[in-house]
């Protein structure tokens, strides 16, 4: 017994472990948005400066554990990973405790399953509330179940409160705990049909009220509305992809039948379910819902969730299912977890609903064939396979040994990806070098970089607004380039993937730093370069322009042919807009009439405001032809500019043409080719062309 005990121990040890080096040699740093905003309310909150217009401020758990974190290890990556870094194993440790009386093999597939989940470690040491989120909620699902199946019923109130208080706990860390609501309903009205457990509901109840009070007097104090928490959500909220009510009924149709559950696929959070799904393949499944024992209360939970996840509202005042983005679905994954490794361990011991689950791993291996990503290779196939040679050996106890043994290598493939792109990437070399090249020299400079950039380098000076080194945007800069100072352009191209950029976004002087302004670090296999700006002349571009036009569609503009569609029903101002088909208004201009040198640069700037219903191909295109012969095309996709479909976004591109591979009597044509069709709409169209 003692050595089964211990095993089971060793197997907790060992996941520990393994979350704790994945941190060490897979971490990959911050995405510069939502991680950095935290660790600046965070730092604020030692500061005695909280914005409590600022809906991040109120995700206190989050706020108050990094707080307290940075109080004793100051402003870093360690300090940002400590607290999601030690509830991410508390929850791996409430995991051990709801199957301690399992086997250690069953412990080990959970376990697996959780902790190689891809999303789940990699959420693991990342600044963020949806690990806590994950925590609260499995956390409450513990308490409910220890007070149902495994206590004498006498202590009543306290499991309420410690549920109400997990659950109270999730919602102050973020409001996506709402997704429980329907599961806990459901818990709610089977207890009232069979008459039990009516007491610890009631108290539930009570506590809820009483700390959801206390909360609301606590914001009232310190910001004068008991509502301000929601009125900053209400002000803070913005048009995106996820603004599923204020887009058309085909996307929101798409997210419901297709994809949530494509997301779930090919980002490794279904395995689990397949196994539920093929144990819910026989007779006597609907019984599983009165939840008369320990394993059919998480089967019942998973099922629960998942199904509100994707159906579930999370809006007070429209239809808008949640975003599509795995890391908000985190709880799903421990959750799961119990009912299928229970299963899986029937499968192995006495290969009970074999039959449906090779169909279902079957089923969704051709899925992750045709979706996104490389599970099908790295994850789905292999366990298929498997399982499915599993089914010709003999379930002795050495075939069930190495079949755990093998199924956990194999989810852990996925944790080693991560470890390669992390290594890849080297995020502490890319640090390493910022603060050598220039945070360590304090010498009183401007940055001038990308968005995350700048985030990280406010976060890595300790957010100190009076530093000697302030960080700036490329756009910032070119708004205000007369800065008295030195002045340091800093390219990173991770951080630049991570601020939604490439090079064709970039800012004119950025993609073509001039030879006068020195190289004085680089790092070719990162992808770092920094330059010290001492000719500022390419960064204010309006002088070098040569024509400039805009059709807003409202008459009959010079170098606009005429053979488009006007709609007066959709526009983004004025009375009309332009309608697409196939084709949208063409500028057409001689090029002659600019008398370029064999030396000239014909910069190109295109920008326009799009309409589409739908994802689309469209794109921008910038064409030159001589004698019917197109003998220059490029084209610029209008789709990722779009953030919200059926609403008005601006779009835009930019190229450059050498004017000694111009050929006489050429024009230049640039109109929006609409290749699929897609009814979509355009409007102010504008055309600036400069002389470099």
């Amino acid at each position: 017994m003692r050595k089964i005990n211990l095993a089971k121990y060793a197997v907790l040890l060992l996941f520990v472990a393994v979350v704790v080096l994945f941190h060490k040699f897979g971490y990959i740093g911050h995405y510069g948005y939502d991680d950095m905003q935290y660790a600046k309310v965070a730092h604020d909150f030692l500061q005695d400066t909280v914005d409590y217009d600022d809906h991040y401020s109120y995700r206190a758990p989050v706020v108050l554990l990094t707080s307290l974190s940075y109080s004793l290890l100051g402003v870093s990556d360690f300090a940002s990973a400590i607290p999601p870094l030690i509830t991410t194993l508390f929850i791996l440790v409430i995991l051990f405790w709801i199957l301690k009386d399992k086997n250690w093999k069953t412990i080990l597939i959970a376990l697996s399953l959780t902790t190689f989940s891809s999303w789940f470690i990699f959420w693991s040491d990342k600044l963020s509330s949806d690990i806590y989120v994950a925590f609260a909620v499995f956390a409450a699902l513990a308490v409910l179940h220890q007070y149902k199946y495994h206590s004498t019923k006498k202590q009543a109130f306290l499991y309420a409160f410690l549920f109400a208080g997990a659950l109270f706990f999730g919602f102050l860390a973020k409001e996506t705990v709402i997704l429980m609501l329907p599961l806990l309903l459901y818990v709610f009205i089977v207890d009232m049909i069979q008459k039990q457990d009516r007491k610890f509901w009631i108290y539930s109840i009570l506590c809820g009220i009483g700390f959801l009070l206390t909360y609301l007097f606590i914001i009232k104090y310190l910001t004068g509305s008991f509502l301000n928490r929601f009125d900053a959500i209400v002000n803070n909220s913005y048009l995106n992809l996820c603004s599923y009510d204020q887009q058309s009924w085909r996307i929101l149709l798409k997210r419901i039948v297709w994809d949530f559950w494509d997301m779930c696929v090919y980002q490794n959070m279904i395995l689990g379910f397949v196994f539920v799904g093929a144990f819910l393949f026989q007779k006597n499944a609907l019984s599983y819902f009165k939840m008369k024992d320990s394993f059919s209360f998480f089967l019942v939970s998973a099922i629960l969730l998942i199904l509100s996840c994707n159906f579930m509202c999370i809006s007070f005042t429209a239809y808008s299912p949640m975003c599509i983005d795995p890391r908000h679905y985190l709880f799903l994954i421990p959750v799961v977890a119990i009912p299928a490794s229970l299963i899986i361990t029937q499968f192995m011991e006495e290969k009970k609903q074999a039959i449906p689950i090779i169909i279902l791993l079957i089923g969704v291996s051709v899925l992750a064939f045709f979706s996104q990503g490389h599970t099908f290779s790295r994850l789905y196939l292999p366990v298929t396979l498997l399982f499915g040679l599993y089914l010709f050996l003999k379930p002795n106890k050495l075939f069930q040994t190495w079949l755990v043994i093998v199924f956990a290598i194999i989810l852990s493939l996925q944790m080693v990806n991560w470890i390669k792109y992390a290594q890849s990437v080297q995020y502490g070399k890319q640090k390493e070098h910022i603060f050598k090249e220039i945070i360590q020299k304090n010498e009183k400079c401007y940055v001038i970089t990308d968005e995350v950039q700048k985030r990280l380098g406010e976060y890595y000076t300790g957010f100190n607004p009076h530093s000697a080194i302030q960080f700036i945007t490329f756009n910032e800069f070119a708004k205000n380039p007369n800065r008295n100072g030195k002045h340091v352009l800093l390219y990173n191209k991770h951080t630049l993937y991570l601020s939604k950029l490439n090079d064709e976004h970039l800012p004119y002087y950025v993609k073509n730093v001039d030879s006068s302004n020195p190289l004085f670090f680089e790092d070719r296999k990162l992808g770092m370069f920094m330059y010290e700006m001492t000719d500022l002349s390419w960064v204010d571009l309006t002088k070098y322009t040569v024509f400039y036009t805009i059709n807003d569609f409202e008459n009959l503009v010079p170098y606009w042919n005429d053979r488009h569609l006007i709609s007066e029903d959709i526009k983004y101002a004025g009375e009309k807009s332009n309608k697409l088909v196939e084709y949208s208004a063409t500028f057409e201009y001689p090029l002659d009439s600019l008398y370029l040198e064999d030396s000239n640069r014909l910069l190109i700037h295109c920008n326009l405001y799009c309409y589409f219903e739908r994802p689309t191909n469209a794109q921008m295109v910038i064409a030159v032809e001589n004698a019917g012969d197109t003998y220059i095309w490029r084209g610029f996709g209008i789709n990722e500019y779009i953030r919200a479909y059926s609403n008005w976004w601006q779009a835009k591109c930019e190229t450059e043409i050498n004017a000694n591979d111009l050929k006489p009597r050429s024009i230049l044509k640039i109109y929006v080719w609409n290749e699929d069709k897609i009814p979509g709409y355009i409007d102010n169209f504008e055309i600036s062309l400069k002389k470099m």
